[in-house]
């Protein structure tokens, strides 16, 4: 329970100190053409769609492998249609430059890509080791295990997908900056 508390703690103050500092670095100015606003528009009702589908397909997979899998195991791949449908709609605004704003820098958001993926994967890979090497008890067996792994998995893997596609943007903007330039 404490340990719960002092995260509780430790994530409200992160989520504080990120509201100063864009108060204070005035992002939360910063404006959208029309252009990107009706591609982020797109991009949620692509994404939308997309979670609706996958949303149905847990269901009729989970009503129809109720005798197959342990109760409630679809509900720790829940997580999945929500990091997929969240990729559609990051993939398809960076893909149409309506990702950043004018004066964001694309380094940055691989930065914090890189600390997701190092955060995300390490917590992936400690749930699987305490599953293996632990105790057999009904948490490490069982649906919370499951939740943690999953949720890890599919975070880790939302943001390794976001870094790359944001790598493979710079690299074509700077080609056609290139050919540009020409």
């Amino acid at each position: 329970m404490a340990s719960t508390i002092i995260a509780f703690l430790i994530y409200a103050i992160l989520v504080a100190m990120i509201f100063i500092y864009n108060k204070k670095r005035k992002c939360a100015n910063a404006k959208y053409d029309e252009m990107q606003l009706q591609i982020i528009s797109s991009a949620y009702k692509r994404a939308y769609f997309t979670l609706i589908t996958m949303l149905f397909a847990v269901i009729i997979i989970d009503t129809n492998c109720e005798d197959i899998l342990p109760p409630h195991a679809m509900v720790s791949f829940i997580v999945w249609p929500v990091a997929i449908s969240m990729l559609v709609f990051l993939i398809y605004s960076v893909w149409h430059d309506a990702f950043f704003v004018a004066r964001q820098n694309k380094k940055n958001y691989l930065l914090f890509c890189a600390g997701m993926i190092i955060l995300y994967i390490s917590l992936f890979i400690r749930h699987i080791t305490h599953t293996i090497t632990g105790p057999i008890n009904a948490l490490s067996v069982g649906e919370h295990a499951l939740f943690h792994d999953s949720t890890d998995a599919a975070l880790g893997t939302t943001f390794l997908t976001l870094a790359i596609v944001i790598i493979i943007k710079m690299i074509k903007d700077k080609k056609e900056a290139a050919e540009n330039e020409d």
